[in-house]
């Protein structure tokens, strides 16, 4: 049966089995967020993993939550013009706005290596990154 308790009284994993977020009331589709990273040229299990969110969300549930992809979309997998192919199509079938990308660290290895770095000189230094205030 459906759990007529408040959401006050839920805790955290029940209120994600029943759809409602402890303490605000039920959650609503818009205002649900999707947060996806490092594909890393993994096609196949981005796919899958769009898949499985379409099932457990619903379509129009996941249609409507603002997903964000964190980064690292090339490097290490097989497919990396597949997967900013994919995304690209993702973006264009969604509403406006309601997908938004990150570039990670990968990213910015790989636009440094094609020498398109935004708003960065021919002077940058890629291994200056290595330093350790920014790896801590």
């Amino acid at each position: 049966g459906v759990d007529k308790r408040p959401a006050s009284e839920l805790s955290p994993a029940e209120g994600d089995r029943t759809g409602k977020r402890p303490g605000t009331g039920a959650a609503t589709a818009s205002e649900r967020v999707v947060c996806i990273g490092d594909v890393h040229g993994n096609l196949s299990e981005l796919r899958t993993l769009w898949k499985g969110l379409t099932r457990r969300l619903g379509e129009d549930a996941l249609r409507a939550a603002t997903c964000i992809f964190l980064g690292d979309y090339c490097d290490r997998g097989p497919d990396t013009k597949g997967v900013l192919e994919w995304l690209i199509k993702l973006a264009e079938r969604r509403a406006p706005c309601s997908t938004r990308f990150l570039a990670g660290n990968h990213d910015f290895g790989l636009a440094a290596f094609v020498g398109a770095l935004p708003g960065v000189g021919p002077a940058f230094n890629l291994d200056e990154t290595q330093q350790p205030h920014y790896t801590s």
